[in-house]
């Protein structure tokens, strides 16, 4: 446990190397034992990590692995957590089909528990993707899913919906808009840290 603690104080410190270096000390140790729950985290942490680090490869790797283990010991949280860091790494590399499989089986899931806060996240992802195939309700999606976020009280999801709605309108030249958002989710990720 204290190495996946170091492991994330690293990450949160931008120092990647040493923290998949714990991350992985951390993970042997995790299998040796056989505790499935920290195993899946361990591996959604490297898996932020190499996305982080853009390598792509790894990263799917490490998301799958950690789903996959989340399903099999049934790890709601970790499942839909999973889910959404698979549809962002599949939205980053613009395999839009893939990404929406995740997000839409992330939303089905989340209004099957009454997850808003998952949901909100999925929305706003969903809606990031259709404005990446340039259908006009996208905006309006992202949009939805931050208001649903700030009902539920996640920061997180509403920092990310407005990075990315900065992203969408800076993409589409209206200037004022882009950075409306882009200036909001700064003052946002600045005061989460």
């Amino acid at each position: 446990q204290s190495l996946s603690s170091m492991g994330l104080i690293q990450q949160r410190l931008g120092r990647y190397s040493e923290a998949v270096t714990l991350f992985k000390e951390s993970l042997a140790i995790q299998e040796d034992i056989g505790d499935r729950t920290d195993i899946a985290s361990t591996l959604n942490n490297l898996g932020s990590i190499y996305r982080v680090l853009e390598q792509y490869e790894l990263a799917s790797q490490h998301f799958s692995a950690s789903l996959d283990t989340c399903h099999e010991i049934g790890n709601y949280f970790g499942l839909l957590t999973n889910l959404c860091n698979l549809a962002e790494l599949y939205l980053a590399v613009r395999n839009l089909d893939e990404a929406e499989e995740m997000l839409n089986e992330a939303l089905r899931s989340s209004r099957e528990r009454g997850h808003k806060a998952f949901e909100a996240e999925a929305r706003i992802l969903l809606g990031l993707s259709h404005a990446m195939r340039g259908l006009p309700h996208g905006l309006e999606e992202v949009a939805e899913g931050i208001k649903m976020a700030e009902t539920v009280g996640r920061k997180d999801s509403i920092l990310i919906g407005r990075y990315y709605l900065g992203e969408i309108w800076r993409e589409r030249g209206d200037i004022a808009s882009a950075r409306k958002n882009l200036e909001s989710s700064l003052a946002m990720s600045q005061e989460i840290q």
